[in-house]
């Protein structure tokens, strides 16, 4: 469910899409936290020299991305098959996430500015930019 300020509901969709589209973002927002590419629910498998997948399953549900690396080691985009909704229905279309600048915060160094993609029949439609100013890690909950 997606809400306006916390009160007004917007968006109120369920199903078998939604949920693979929300795996998928959490395999791509790893990269803000590199420490979850260790957990034991995401399973590798090499590509190439250059590329992995990594799948993820929770429930009944499986979503699998694809990470691109440059010659440093770094990702330059993240790719899969993702479910978009278009008047109405799911359709499953290539999607992407291009990593565009790097930055260090608090000793890591990880993406900054993301533009996410869909890499549509009729040409790419850039839906989000997404530029990270401050990345807090590890920071103590004060009770």
């Amino acid at each position: 469910m997606v809400k306006l300020l916390g009160l007004i509901t917007v968006a109120d969709v369920k199903g078998y899409e939604v949920d693979h589209g929300e795996l998928m973002r959490f395999l791509a927002e790893c990269i803000w936290f590199p420490s979850a590419f260790l957990n034991d629910y995401i399973e590798w498998e090499a590509v190439d020299e250059n590329s992995a997948k990594a799948t993820i399953t929770y429930g009944k549900t499986s979503a699998t991305v694809t990470y691109h690396f440059n010659e440093k080691g770094e990702v330059t985009s993240i790719t899969a098959k993702r479910y978009r909704e278009v008047d109405g229905e799911f359709v499953l279309e290539d999607w992407e996430g291009q990593i565009l600048e790097y930055r260090e915060f608090n000793g890591l160094t990880v993406p900054s500015k993301v533009d996410i993609i869909w890499k549509l029949d009729s040409g790419d439609f850039s839906y989000d930019r997404i530029e990270v100013m401050e990345i807090e890690y590890n920071k103590p909950l004060a009770y």
